[in-house]
Protein backbone atom coordinates (compact mmCIF):
# COMPACT_ATOMS: atom_id res chain seq x y z
CA UNK A 1 0.00 0.00 0.00
CA UNK A 2 2.83 2.39 0.91
CA UNK A 3 4.55 1.71 -2.39
CA UNK A 4 1.30 2.39 -4.26
CA UNK A 5 0.83 5.67 -2.40
CA UNK A 6 4.43 6.61 -3.16
CA UNK A 7 3.89 5.97 -6.86
CA UNK A 8 0.71 8.06 -6.83
CA UNK A 9 2.45 10.88 -4.98
CA UNK A 10 5.36 10.87 -7.42
CA UNK A 11 2.93 10.87 -10.35
CA UNK A 12 1.07 13.86 -8.94
CA UNK A 13 4.30 15.76 -8.36
CA UNK A 14 5.53 15.03 -11.88
CA UNK A 15 2.24 16.09 -13.45
CA UNK A 16 2.09 19.28 -11.40
CA UNK A 17 5.61 20.14 -12.54
CA UNK A 18 4.62 19.99 -16.19
CA UNK A 19 4.26 23.41 -17.78
CA UNK A 20 0.80 24.65 -18.71
CA UNK A 21 1.84 24.40 -22.35
CA UNK A 22 1.77 20.62 -22.01
CA UNK A 23 -1.76 20.78 -20.62
CA UNK A 24 -3.38 23.06 -23.22
CA UNK A 25 -2.72 22.19 -26.83
CA UNK A 26 -4.30 23.25 -30.10
CA UNK A 27 -4.89 26.84 -29.02
CA UNK A 28 -6.21 29.27 -31.61
CA UNK A 29 -5.79 33.03 -31.29
CA UNK A 30 -8.59 35.20 -32.67
CA UNK A 31 -7.61 38.83 -33.24
CA UNK A 32 -8.67 41.78 -35.37
CA UNK A 33 -6.57 43.24 -38.18
CA UNK A 34 -5.69 46.19 -35.94
CA UNK A 35 -1.92 46.31 -36.50
CA UNK A 36 -1.03 46.59 -32.80
CA UNK A 37 -3.17 43.68 -31.59
CA UNK A 38 -2.26 41.59 -34.63
CA UNK A 39 1.49 42.11 -34.17
CA UNK A 40 1.21 41.04 -30.54
CA UNK A 41 -1.01 38.07 -31.45
CA UNK A 42 1.41 36.82 -34.09
CA UNK A 43 4.25 36.91 -31.60
CA UNK A 44 2.20 35.10 -28.96
CA UNK A 45 1.12 32.55 -31.56
CA UNK A 46 4.76 31.91 -32.39
CA UNK A 47 5.68 31.48 -28.73
CA UNK A 48 2.86 29.12 -27.74
CA UNK A 49 2.57 27.46 -31.16
CA UNK A 50 -0.97 28.68 -31.73
CA UNK A 51 -2.59 29.43 -35.07
CA UNK A 52 -3.68 33.04 -35.50
CA UNK A 53 -7.05 33.72 -37.15
CA UNK A 54 -7.76 37.31 -38.18
CA UNK A 55 -11.14 39.06 -38.35
CA UNK A 56 -11.78 42.57 -39.70
CA UNK A 57 -11.73 45.18 -36.93
CA UNK A 58 -15.22 45.63 -35.47
CA UNK A 59 -16.87 43.35 -38.03
CA UNK A 60 -18.40 39.90 -37.52
CA UNK A 61 -17.94 37.25 -40.20
CA UNK A 62 -19.44 33.81 -39.63
CA UNK A 63 -16.84 32.21 -41.90
CA UNK A 64 -14.25 33.05 -39.23
CA UNK A 65 -16.22 31.09 -36.63
CA UNK A 66 -16.57 28.20 -39.08
CA UNK A 67 -12.83 28.19 -39.75
CA UNK A 68 -12.07 28.08 -36.03
CA UNK A 69 -14.66 25.41 -35.23
CA UNK A 70 -13.35 23.23 -38.05
CA UNK A 71 -9.93 23.16 -36.38
CA UNK A 72 -11.48 21.82 -33.15
CA UNK A 73 -9.43 23.99 -30.77
CA UNK A 74 -9.04 23.15 -27.11
CA UNK A 75 -9.10 26.88 -26.39
CA UNK A 76 -9.65 30.10 -28.34
CA UNK A 77 -7.70 33.07 -27.01
CA UNK A 78 -9.42 36.28 -28.13
CA UNK A 79 -7.05 39.24 -28.15
CA UNK A 80 -8.78 42.61 -28.21
CA UNK A 81 -11.91 44.18 -26.81
CA UNK A 82 -15.49 43.90 -28.08
CA UNK A 83 -14.98 46.92 -30.34
CA UNK A 84 -12.15 45.11 -32.11
CA UNK A 85 -13.42 41.51 -32.04
CA UNK A 86 -17.20 41.24 -32.18
CA UNK A 87 -18.94 39.63 -29.16
CA UNK A 88 -20.89 37.56 -31.70
CA UNK A 89 -17.87 35.27 -31.94
CA UNK A 90 -18.19 34.47 -28.25
CA UNK A 91 -21.84 33.58 -28.79
CA UNK A 92 -20.81 31.27 -31.63
CA UNK A 93 -18.18 29.54 -29.52
CA UNK A 94 -20.62 29.16 -26.64
CA UNK A 95 -23.28 27.63 -28.86
CA UNK A 96 -20.79 25.25 -30.49
CA UNK A 97 -19.23 24.14 -27.20
CA UNK A 98 -15.82 25.73 -27.82
CA UNK A 99 -13.83 27.01 -24.84
CA UNK A 100 -12.62 30.58 -25.11
CA UNK A 101 -11.11 33.39 -23.08
CA UNK A 102 -10.84 37.06 -24.00
CA UNK A 103 -7.89 39.21 -22.95
CA UNK A 104 -8.33 42.92 -23.53
CA UNK A 105 -8.23 46.44 -22.20
CA UNK A 106 -9.80 49.78 -23.04
CA UNK A 107 -6.97 50.63 -25.46
CA UNK A 108 -4.17 48.86 -27.29
CA UNK A 109 -1.91 49.57 -24.34
CA UNK A 110 -4.17 47.84 -21.81
CA UNK A 111 -4.92 44.97 -24.18
CA UNK A 112 -1.22 44.21 -24.59
CA UNK A 113 -0.64 44.34 -20.84
CA UNK A 114 -3.60 42.02 -20.22
CA UNK A 115 -2.15 39.51 -22.67
CA UNK A 116 1.36 39.79 -21.22
CA UNK A 117 0.03 39.20 -17.69
CA UNK A 118 -1.88 36.16 -18.96
CA UNK A 119 1.31 34.79 -20.50
CA UNK A 120 3.49 35.51 -17.48
CA UNK A 121 1.02 33.63 -15.31
CA UNK A 122 0.42 30.59 -17.54
CA UNK A 123 3.60 30.52 -19.67
CA UNK A 124 6.31 32.20 -17.55
CA UNK A 125 9.17 30.35 -19.25
CA UNK A 126 8.43 32.14 -22.52
CA UNK A 127 10.05 35.29 -21.12
CA UNK A 128 13.35 33.62 -20.26
CA UNK A 129 15.21 34.86 -23.34
CA UNK A 130 12.73 37.47 -24.51
CA UNK A 131 13.31 41.14 -25.17
CA UNK A 132 10.58 43.72 -24.65
CA UNK A 133 10.20 46.50 -27.21
CA UNK A 134 8.43 49.72 -26.22
CA UNK A 135 6.56 51.38 -29.06
CA UNK A 136 3.82 53.99 -29.42
CA UNK A 137 0.74 51.85 -30.03
CA UNK A 138 -0.75 54.09 -32.73
CA UNK A 139 2.46 54.54 -34.70
CA UNK A 140 2.34 52.31 -37.76
CA UNK A 141 5.97 53.10 -38.60
CA UNK A 142 7.08 52.01 -35.14
CA UNK A 143 5.01 48.84 -35.26
CA UNK A 144 6.49 47.98 -38.66
CA UNK A 145 9.94 48.27 -37.11
CA UNK A 146 8.90 45.99 -34.23
CA UNK A 147 7.77 43.40 -36.77
CA UNK A 148 11.21 43.58 -38.39
CA UNK A 149 12.86 43.04 -35.01
CA UNK A 150 10.56 40.10 -34.29
CA UNK A 151 11.84 38.31 -37.38
CA UNK A 152 15.42 38.47 -36.08
CA UNK A 153 15.01 38.17 -32.31
CA UNK A 154 12.61 37.02 -29.62
CA UNK A 155 11.00 40.44 -29.24
CA UNK A 156 7.62 41.04 -27.59
CA UNK A 157 5.92 44.43 -28.14
CA UNK A 158 4.76 46.61 -25.25
CA UNK A 159 2.63 49.57 -26.27
CA UNK A 160 2.57 53.09 -24.88
CA UNK A 161 0.09 55.91 -25.38
CA UNK A 162 0.53 59.69 -25.38
CA UNK A 163 -0.75 59.64 -21.80
CA UNK A 164 1.78 57.06 -20.60
CA UNK A 165 3.95 58.36 -17.77
CA UNK A 166 5.75 55.10 -17.01
CA UNK A 167 6.44 51.70 -18.49
CA UNK A 168 3.30 49.62 -17.81
CA UNK A 169 5.15 46.44 -16.89
CA UNK A 170 7.94 45.41 -14.51
CA UNK A 171 10.98 44.09 -16.32
CA UNK A 172 14.50 43.43 -15.09
CA UNK A 173 16.12 43.49 -18.52
CA UNK A 174 16.88 46.37 -20.86
CA UNK A 175 14.01 47.70 -22.92
CA UNK A 176 14.23 48.24 -26.65
CA UNK A 177 12.77 51.66 -27.45
CA UNK A 178 11.41 51.98 -30.99
CA UNK A 179 11.49 55.68 -31.71
CA UNK A 180 9.96 57.54 -34.66
CA UNK A 181 9.36 61.25 -35.29
CA UNK A 182 5.89 60.74 -33.80
CA UNK A 183 6.94 59.05 -30.56
CA UNK A 184 10.11 60.84 -29.47
CA UNK A 185 8.13 63.17 -27.21
CA UNK A 186 6.43 60.25 -25.48
CA UNK A 187 9.69 58.58 -24.51
CA UNK A 188 11.14 61.84 -23.19
CA UNK A 189 8.46 61.84 -20.48
CA UNK A 190 9.30 58.32 -19.31
CA UNK A 191 12.38 57.31 -17.38
CA UNK A 192 13.74 54.19 -19.04
CA UNK A 193 17.12 53.09 -17.64
CA UNK A 194 19.76 52.31 -20.25
CA UNK A 195 17.40 51.62 -23.17
CA UNK A 196 18.39 50.16 -26.53
CA UNK A 197 17.27 52.85 -29.00
CA UNK A 198 16.04 51.74 -32.41
CA UNK A 199 15.07 54.43 -34.91
CA UNK A 200 12.27 54.04 -37.44
CA UNK A 201 11.08 56.35 -40.20
CA UNK A 202 7.98 56.78 -42.32
CA UNK A 203 8.81 55.21 -45.67
CA UNK A 204 6.94 55.10 -48.94
CA UNK A 205 5.80 51.53 -48.21
CA UNK A 206 4.58 52.33 -44.71
CA UNK A 207 2.70 55.36 -45.99
CA UNK A 208 0.91 53.28 -48.59
CA UNK A 209 0.03 50.74 -45.90
CA UNK A 210 -1.51 53.57 -43.86
CA UNK A 211 -3.53 54.68 -46.90
CA UNK A 212 -4.80 51.15 -47.56
CA UNK A 213 -5.80 50.73 -43.92
CA UNK A 214 -7.69 54.03 -44.07
CA UNK A 215 -9.51 52.89 -47.21
CA UNK A 216 -10.61 49.66 -45.54
CA UNK A 217 -11.78 51.55 -42.46
CA UNK A 218 -13.83 53.95 -44.58
CA UNK A 219 -15.49 51.07 -46.44
CA UNK A 220 -16.45 49.50 -43.10
CA UNK A 221 -17.72 52.82 -41.78
CA UNK A 222 -19.90 53.31 -44.85
CA UNK A 223 -21.38 49.85 -44.39
CA UNK A 224 -22.05 50.49 -40.70
CA UNK A 225 -23.88 53.74 -41.52
CA UNK A 226 -26.04 51.86 -44.04
CA UNK A 227 -26.89 49.14 -41.53
CA UNK A 228 -27.48 51.26 -38.43
CA UNK A 229 -28.69 54.61 -39.81
CA UNK A 230 -26.41 56.51 -37.43
CA UNK A 231 -26.10 60.16 -38.58
CA UNK A 232 -22.41 60.09 -39.43
CA UNK A 233 -22.45 60.88 -43.15
CA UNK A 234 -20.70 64.24 -42.69
CA UNK A 235 -17.87 62.68 -40.72
CA UNK A 236 -17.54 60.00 -43.38
CA UNK A 237 -17.24 62.77 -46.00
CA UNK A 238 -14.45 64.34 -43.95
CA UNK A 239 -12.66 60.99 -43.77
CA UNK A 240 -12.95 60.60 -47.54
CA UNK A 241 -11.57 64.11 -48.13
CA UNK A 242 -8.63 63.42 -45.82
CA UNK A 243 -7.95 60.17 -47.66
CA UNK A 244 -8.00 61.98 -51.02
CA UNK A 245 -5.52 64.54 -49.69
CA UNK A 246 -3.36 61.71 -48.36
CA UNK A 247 -3.22 60.15 -51.81
CA UNK A 248 -2.35 63.51 -53.36
CA UNK A 249 0.48 64.01 -50.88
CA UNK A 250 1.68 60.47 -51.52
CA UNK A 251 1.78 61.07 -55.28
CA UNK A 252 4.04 64.10 -54.74
CA UNK A 253 6.39 62.20 -52.43
CA UNK A 254 5.31 64.01 -49.26
CA UNK A 255 5.06 60.81 -47.26
CA UNK A 256 4.95 62.35 -43.78
CA UNK A 257 1.94 64.48 -44.70
CA UNK A 258 0.27 61.59 -46.50
CA UNK A 259 0.87 59.34 -43.49
CA UNK A 260 -0.68 61.83 -41.07
CA UNK A 261 -3.69 62.47 -43.30
CA UNK A 262 -4.32 58.75 -43.82
CA UNK A 263 -4.15 58.11 -40.08
CA UNK A 264 -6.58 60.97 -39.44
CA UNK A 265 -9.01 59.56 -42.01
CA UNK A 266 -8.78 56.12 -40.50
CA UNK A 267 -9.30 57.42 -36.98
CA UNK A 268 -12.59 59.04 -38.01
CA UNK A 269 -13.74 55.92 -39.86
CA UNK A 270 -12.86 53.64 -36.93
CA UNK A 271 -14.80 55.85 -34.53
CA UNK A 272 -17.85 55.62 -36.83
CA UNK A 273 -17.61 51.82 -36.85
CA UNK A 274 -17.28 51.76 -33.07
CA UNK A 275 -20.21 54.14 -32.64
CA UNK A 276 -22.39 52.08 -34.94
CA UNK A 277 -21.55 48.77 -33.32
CA UNK A 278 -22.33 50.04 -29.82
CA UNK A 279 -24.98 52.66 -30.48
CA UNK A 280 -27.72 50.30 -29.26
CA UNK A 281 -25.91 47.62 -27.26
CA UNK A 282 -29.02 46.21 -25.60
CA UNK A 283 -30.97 45.66 -28.79
CA UNK A 284 -30.57 42.15 -30.20
CA UNK A 285 -30.82 41.30 -33.87
CA UNK A 286 -34.26 40.26 -35.13
CA UNK A 287 -34.86 36.54 -34.64
CA UNK A 288 -35.10 35.91 -38.37
CA UNK A 289 -31.72 37.52 -38.98
CA UNK A 290 -30.19 35.56 -36.09
CA UNK A 291 -31.45 32.32 -37.62
CA UNK A 292 -30.12 33.25 -41.05
CA UNK A 293 -26.68 34.05 -39.63
CA UNK A 294 -26.51 30.82 -37.65
CA UNK A 295 -27.67 28.79 -40.63
CA UNK A 296 -24.88 30.26 -42.75
CA UNK A 297 -22.40 29.41 -40.01
CA UNK A 298 -23.60 25.81 -39.68
CA UNK A 299 -23.67 25.26 -43.44
CA UNK A 300 -20.10 26.48 -43.79
CA UNK A 301 -19.00 24.40 -40.83
CA UNK A 302 -20.67 21.20 -42.07
CA UNK A 303 -19.03 21.64 -45.48
CA UNK A 304 -15.63 21.94 -43.81
CA UNK A 305 -16.24 18.94 -41.54
CA UNK A 306 -17.56 16.86 -44.42
CA UNK A 307 -14.40 17.58 -46.41
CA UNK A 308 -12.47 15.98 -43.53
CA UNK A 309 -14.48 12.78 -43.87
CA UNK A 310 -16.73 13.46 -40.87
CA UNK A 311 -20.33 12.25 -41.14
CA UNK A 312 -22.52 15.34 -40.85
CA UNK A 313 -25.60 13.96 -42.63
CA UNK A 314 -27.86 14.24 -39.53
CA UNK A 315 -26.75 17.86 -39.08
CA UNK A 316 -27.48 18.68 -42.72
CA UNK A 317 -30.94 17.16 -42.40
CA UNK A 318 -31.71 19.39 -39.43
CA UNK A 319 -30.36 22.42 -41.28
CA UNK A 320 -32.68 21.62 -44.20
CA UNK A 321 -35.64 21.38 -41.81
CA UNK A 322 -34.68 24.70 -40.23
CA UNK A 323 -34.46 26.35 -43.65
CA UNK A 324 -37.86 24.96 -44.60
CA UNK A 325 -39.40 26.26 -41.37
CA UNK A 326 -37.80 29.65 -42.01
CA UNK A 327 -39.33 29.80 -45.49
CA UNK A 328 -42.74 29.06 -43.97
CA UNK A 329 -42.21 31.84 -41.45
CA UNK A 330 -42.22 29.48 -38.47
CA UNK A 331 -39.29 31.02 -36.61
CA UNK A 332 -39.76 29.00 -33.43
CA UNK A 333 -39.62 25.72 -35.32
CA UNK A 334 -36.61 26.93 -37.31
CA UNK A 335 -34.81 27.81 -34.08
CA UNK A 336 -35.73 24.41 -32.62
CA UNK A 337 -34.09 22.56 -35.52
CA UNK A 338 -31.17 24.95 -35.41
CA UNK A 339 -30.51 24.22 -31.74
CA UNK A 340 -30.74 20.48 -32.41
CA UNK A 341 -28.20 20.86 -35.21
CA UNK A 342 -25.84 22.76 -32.91
CA UNK A 343 -26.17 20.05 -30.28
CA UNK A 344 -25.13 17.46 -32.86
CA UNK A 345 -22.15 19.67 -33.75
CA UNK A 346 -21.19 19.75 -30.08
CA UNK A 347 -21.40 15.96 -29.96
CA UNK A 348 -19.15 15.76 -33.01
CA UNK A 349 -16.63 18.01 -31.26
CA UNK A 350 -16.74 15.84 -28.15
CA UNK A 351 -15.84 12.84 -30.26
CA UNK A 352 -12.85 14.53 -31.86
CA UNK A 353 -9.37 14.49 -30.36
CA UNK A 354 -8.52 17.56 -28.31
CA UNK A 355 -12.05 18.55 -27.36
CA UNK A 356 -11.94 20.52 -24.12
CA UNK A 357 -15.36 21.66 -23.07
CA UNK A 358 -18.00 24.31 -23.42
CA UNK A 359 -17.81 28.05 -23.13
CA UNK A 360 -15.35 29.93 -20.98
CA UNK A 361 -12.72 27.72 -19.32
Amino acid sequence: MRSLLSILLISILVLSALPAQAQVKNVIILVSDNEADLTLAEKIGELIQAKVVVTPWGIYNESVSAEIAEKNPSLVLIIGGPKAVSPQYEEDFQSLGISYVRRWGETRVETAISVIKFLKKDYPWLFKNAKLALVYGWDLAGIHKVRELMKRENVIPIYLSRNSSSVPINWSGRFIVVETPFSAGIFKKIRIPNPIIVKANVTKEITWDAIERAEKAIIRAKRIIELTDIPQEKRLEIANRLLSKAKEAYSTGDYIRAYNLANAARSIADSIVSMGMFSKPRIRLPMKLQIQMQLRLLKMLTMRLESQGIDVKPVKELIAKAEDALKRGDLNEAMKYLNEAKELIRQIHRGRVGWRGKGKP
